[in-house]
């Protein structure tokens, strides 16, 4: 073993114990000195540094994300590097020096992977985040559009209902209308023998018009969603109706239904 003076006179070569490392086809250098070659000075920073480097290497090659130098590990290789040149200036610190250079960009290269696998995770969350809330709107627009039909199919409906009892009340008032002329027709060609009563064909035309206006009659189950009117209320198609069954005009029916295939 060379002595202190004989060192500090002749500096240590930089190739010296360094071997060459490769990595996903990037080659850098590595520095790992022999048990029995290391000085009596300095030593311990040596073994230190090597082993923190060993350490390093392992990381690098365990996974091809995980951070591999750290911020803490970094300060405490700097730390041991200063050291070991205070304690022995002639040792060549070129090896360690760049294979701490190699994982400190493998480390930045790695976080920038890092940061753009968050980026496109993030921006999947969003996109699954957007399309429930398409989803969402989409099925709210759709009960909406239910409910609106629904409630114009009711009001259908009502409007049918509502028009077919103003037609028969119309029919009957112009019914007893009718039947009062004819009976005032009736009463005065009973009481003037030579008048002719010309009124009572009249009375009998509107009479038939009226009830032809109505047209005939249907019949519909009063559930809230019917959609057949039915010829006769004993129809097999009405046998399964909970509610009432209701009398309706064909033409008024026709409006908002259509006719029972059991019937027609």
């Amino acid at each position: 073993m060379l002595g202190v003076s004989a060192l500090k006179a002749h500096p240590q070569k930089p190739t010296e114990f360094v071997t060459q490392a490769n990595y996903q086809g990037h080659i850098f250098s590595q520095k790992r000195t022999p048990a029995d070659k290391l000085p009596s000075k300095g030593s311990s920073q040596i073994i230190a540094i090597e082993q923190q480097l060993t350490s390093c290497y392992v990381a690098l090659q365990a996974t091809p994300t995980s951070p591999v130098l750290g911020a803490e590990r970094e300060a405490e290789l700097m730390a041991s590097l200063h050291q070991l040149t205070a304690a022995r200036p002639n040792w060549s610190i070129t090896a360690y020096s760049e294979e701490l250079g190699f994982y400190r960009q493998e480390d930045n290269r790695r976080q920038r992977v890092r940061n753009e696998q968050e980026r496109k995770q993030a921006y999947q969350r969003q996109e699954r985040e957007r399309s429930r809330r398409d989803s969402l709107e989409r099925l709210a627009l759709r009960r909406t559009q239910l409910i609106d039909s629904t409630r114009q199919a009711i009001l259908a409906q009502v409007r049918a209902q509502v028009d077919s009892v103003a037609q028969v009340q119309a029919a009957a008032h112009q019914a007893t209308q009718a039947l009062a002329l004819s009976t005032t027709a009736h009463s005065t060609a009973t009481s003037m023998p030579h008048t002719v009563a010309v009124k009572k064909p009249v009375s009998r035309k509107v009479v038939v018009k009226t009830k032809r206006s109505a047209g005939p009659m249907v019949y519909y189950c009063d559930s809230g969603n019917t959609v057949k009117y039915h010829a006769t209320s004993g129809c097999r198609g009405l046998s399964r109706c909970g509610a009432s069954i209701v009398p309706i005009s064909q033409s008024a029916a026709q409006q908002s239904m259509e006719p029972c295939k059991w019937c027609y």
